[in-house]
């Protein structure tokens, strides 16, 4: 059984793919002028996040799929999470 037969996989294209949007939006988004929609889209950047991680952890613990693979797509969802997680804790210093 292949790793890219899961649902799951997909939904972690899709989540990486959406937390890079919504990274380029934060950049952009000013905190003075769009106070709502800044605090909206760190949020919703958190949950992708934690999100993120947790996919990687349950990639990383699946006996069922090829163990290099299995590893290397695990490692790398949780080290996109952990940047998310920081670029949160970065992009919410940056307003004071």
């Amino acid at each position: 059984m292949t790793i890219w037969n899961d649902h799951r996989s997909f939904l972690l294209i899709g989540i990486t793919v959406v937390g890079f949007i919504l990274w380029g939006l934060l950049k952009r988004v000013s905190y003075f002028s769009h106070q709502i929609l800044y605090y909206f889209l760190i949020i919703v950047l958190a949950l992708i996040g934690l999100l993120s991680n947790g996919l990687g952890v349950y990639f990383l613990i699946q006996p069922f799929y090829d163990l290099v693979i299995s590893i290397i797509i695990s490692t790398l969802a949780i080290i996109i999470g952990i940047f998310y997680l920081f670029s949160v804790f970065m992009f919410s210093q940056r307003k004071k």
